[in-house]
């Protein structure tokens, strides 16, 4: 497992994909789609990259789930006013893994780095 999510952080090939796992490794392995699209467009933000569209992380995550990076499973996602509506939960399989290469990671760094910068500004 290691040396495939090596291959999509390091070697560069889709910047998305790879920013996909720095924000599931940031989010403790899992979100709901719904919420993944947003925090992905926030990481990129931070970083100064352009935002993406749900069907570009669409299809990205099925590169990764064809990889068996991630599991996703449809649900229902509760809420606290309404009816449960359907989502997808996406899942990384090995958070441990992920977390030791995302050390090594710059973009992801550079992230917490410019996130915890901000904190101290307040």
């Amino acid at each position: 497992m290691g040396v495939i999510l090596r291959e999509f952080l390091f070697e560069g090939r889709n910047v998305l994909v790879g920013d996909i796992l720095r924000v599931l490794g940031l989010c403790m392995g899992r979100l709901w789609f719904s919420e993944l699209v947003a925090e992905v467009n926030a990481f990129r933000s931070t970083l100064g990259d352009v935002d993406v569209d749900d069907d570009s992380v669409r299809n990205a995550l099925r590169v990764l789930e064809a990889s068996g990076v991630v599991v996703c499973e449809e649900r229902l996602r509760s809420q606290l006013i309404g009816e449960s509506v359907p989502d997808v939960l996406v899942s990384i399989v090995d958070y441990g893994s992920l977390m030791d290469l995302l050390k090594l990671d710059k973009r992801y760094n550079d992230y917490v780095y410019r996130y915890r910068s901000s904190l101290t500004l307040l």
